[in-house]
């Protein structure tokens, strides 16, 4: 494949140099081809990349909905699993699908494990909420924090788990039980995509965060110049990209210190986990800023 050809990782940005090998398998598949734009196949590439380099736990593909989403996106894997430059990084990935909303998440098993064992171990409540677990808001009237993970939500959790524990190559794709509710769902995509917050639906209460002051926060990935822009912009320009973006509502920062979800603690608590994983994988041309606002929206949705 047209992939061969493409330069090997660099040691010093290899987040830039791995998507560009992803953009070359993209390529190589008609139906990523057809559907995703030259932007959106640098977009698609840039947070694959995020995910197999250990930045991001997991990655919801949202610029489009294959009709087969699990032979699709099995076969990019395998196309990545089997490039010698990619093959070992590739190892720990894996598409997991949820049928009843029909959406596809690529995973990191491994950063994944820490955040099922922290849950389903019971060491993660929200007055002992270890960093990395996300705390767990009831949306109802008012709005309260949940002392432990919704049990359904720690049932799904724990049939991801042969897939952070087995010795063995793992599958392509996981398919998820295909009778999960929103309720279920909402707060399971928080776990997969590394939320600090995640947000549980009632069904009795709808639009309850809407006329709320919500703390919002968007955590940025820079690129610092260079000749690789994860963004496509011309050489030596400064690229960024939004990696994560979330809300909470205001009222739930207290003032006690120990609240993780202050916002100046949410924001210092964010930041050092990227940075941590960007210095583990030693890339020197990224950095990430946290920006914070505060808003009233008429609606709101999750």
């Amino acid at each position: 494949m047209s992939s061969r050809s493409t330069p090997a990782i660099s040691t010093a940005n290899p987040l830039n140099s791995m998507a560009l090998i992803i953009q070359d398998e993209v390529k190589g598949l008609p139906v990523l081809r057809k559907h995703l734009s030259g932007y959106n196949q640098r977009t698609f590439s840039s947070d694959l990349s995020l995910v197999a380099n250990c930045i991001r736990t997991g990655y919801l593909v949202d610029l489009f909905a294959p009709k087969d989403p699990v032979d699709l996106f099995s076969q990019l894997l395998s196309a990545l699993r089997s490039d010698r430059r990619t093959k070992e990084i590739f190892a720990p990935v894996v598409h997991v699908f949820e049928p009843s909303s029909e959406q596809s998440f690529f995973v990191n098993a491994r950063l994944l494990a820490s955040r099922i064992k922290a849950l389903v171990s019971g060491s993660s409540t929200y007055s002992t909420n270890p960093r990395g677990s996300p705390v767990f808001l009831h949306l109802q009237s008012p709005i309260k924090p949940l002392e432990e993970p919704p049990n359904r939500l720690l049932q799904v959790l724990k049939s991801l788990l042969p897939l952070t524990a087995t010795p063995d190559p793992l599958p392509l794709s996981f398919s998820l039980p295909d009778d999960i509710t929103i309720e279920t769902a909402v707060p399971l995509a928080a776990v997969l995509l590394d939320y600090p917050i995640a947000y549980v639906p009632s069904p009795s209460y709808n639009n309850v965060l809407s006329g709320l002051p919500l703390d919002f926060y968007e955590c940025v990935l820079i690129s610092r110049g260079g000749d690789q822009s994860i963004g496509g912009k011309a050489e030596n320009q400064d690229d960024s990209r939004t990696i994560m973006k979330f809300s909470c509502p205001t009222e739930m920062a207290s003032e006690e210190d120990s609240n993780r979800l202050q916002p100046e603690r949410m924001m210092a608590e964010l930041k050092e986990m990227f940075m941590e994983r960007l210095r583990l994988i030693g890339d020197t041309t990224m950095e990430v800023t946290i920006v914070h606002s505060t808003q009233t929206l008429d609606h709101v949705t999750f």
